[in-house]
């Protein structure tokens, strides 16, 4: 890889690697299966840059897709129980329960899957709605309206943790 190509896929791996994270964590619902995940899918990117000489159009919405099926592919093959409870720490920190965690969890798993992945991607990922958009396969308007509903929604559960 060229230096040029390393800068490149450094920057992107900088700016996707907290939604691909929180992509497989969310379906794997464990730390470690998501950082193999994370690893795996920013393997495949360098593979597929090497092997046609540049970055995928889209390469935010294709890793976070590719995130999601390795992920999927992960639950399968290991065919145990997922935990119903989803550890939402991030990297690096304790996952305590404290009271303000356990009353956003609670506020969280009132989301549908699709609110879920749309909370995700904008608050985790940072992606803008038409990313979002592409990622879902659907239309900037609907996901700012989708999301502006997650908000409301989720506003008077956690309104008493500040």
């Amino acid at each position: 890889m060229t230096e040029y190509a390393s800068r490149q896929f450094s920057s992107i791996y900088e700016k996707y690697r907290a939604a691909v994270y929180y992509t497989a964590l969310r379906v794997t619902r464990s730390k470690e299966a998501a950082e193999d995940v994370m690893q795996s899918v920013f393997l495949e990117l360098m593979d597929v840059c090497e092997k046609n000489g540049r970055i995928p159009d889209e390469v935010g919405g294709w890793l976070v897709k590719l995130a999601k099926f390795r992920a999927l592919d992960h639950v399968r093959s290991e065919s145990r129980c997922v935990p119903a409870e989803l550890p939402y720490a991030r990297a690096g920190d304790p996952a305590e329960d404290t009271e303000k965690s356990v009353a956003i969890r609670q506020a969280l798993d009132t989301l549908s899957d699709e609110e879920r992945e749309i909370f995700d991607l904008k608050v985790l990922g940072g992606f803008k709605h038409r990313e979002i958009a592409r990622i879902v396969s659907s239309n900037p308007s609907t996901v700012r309206w989708q999301y502006a509903q997650i908000v409301k929604k989720l506003k008077p559960l956690l309104a008493d943790l500040n």
